[in-house]
């Protein structure tokens, strides 16, 4: 390693988990969206520097999820001791309080985009917002965010092939005001971490629980 550059995540306007992908139907995006939160599970208890304090059942299952996300709720009953309607019952207060997050990382060349492309680009500070957010609607940007640094605005997109790429350089990044963009090919992930999250309105933790996806 000769160079190191880092920056800073001012804004973000796009998280991979909010990309969408049009891969799944109208009933199955349905059948998978997050439950209407159950009456009586807004979040109680004295709140700690960071949000809401977990007692110790909560950690323990936290702690299991940590390990490995794929366990069950019989699985984590055995693991942390507890019995499995209290595992259960604090599972989905978790989950409707918004402070237990599951998601699944799919490998993106199984949806049919074996192109991964990060994007650096400049652009005048009067058009940065909209930059921002015409990114992140793109169908293709699973991440968009306003940095610190010479690249102000940073993205990281999937494509079909390099032609569908090349079309979003020379046709959909046009009339956003962005004056240079330096453009990056992934050509193997070492590791990917879980997407971080937004924090949740009145200071609640989130915890997330994530697992691959397996051919």
């Amino acid at each position: 390693m000769t160079s190191l550059e880092s920056a800073t995540i001012l804004h973000v306007f796009r998280l991979t988990s909010e990309w969408r992908h049009q891969v799944l139907t109208v009933p199955e995006r349905a059948a998978l969206s997050p439950a209407e939160p159950v009456p009586g599970t807004t979040a109680s208890g004295s709140p700690g520097p960071y949000g809401v304090d977990t007692d110790a059942l909560e950690q323990s299952l936290i702690d299991a999820l940590t390990r490995d996300a794929r366990l069950s709720a019989a699985a984590l009953a055995a693991r942390t001791g507890h019995p499995e309607s209290t595992v259960r019952r604090r599972l989905a207060q978790l989950t409707a309080q918004s402070r237990l997050i599951t998601q699944v990382l799919v490998d993106p060349r199984r949806l049919g985009l074996p192109i991964e492309a990060k994007l650096l680009l400049h652009v005048a500070p009067d058009r940065l917002a909209a930059a921002g957010q015409a990114l992140a609607d793109h169908p293709s940007v699973h991440g968009a965010f306003a940095t610190s640094g010479p690249s102000n605005l940073h993205a990281a997109a999937y494509f079909p092939d390099l032609t569908a790429l090349y079309g979003f350089l020379s046709r959909d990044l046009v009339g956003l005001g962005i004056t240079h963009v330096e453009t990056a090919i992934v050509s193997r992930a070492a590791k990917r971490t879980p997407a971080s999250v937004r924090p949740v309105p009145g200071g609640q933790g989130r915890v997330n629980a994530t697992s691959k996806s397996r051919n």
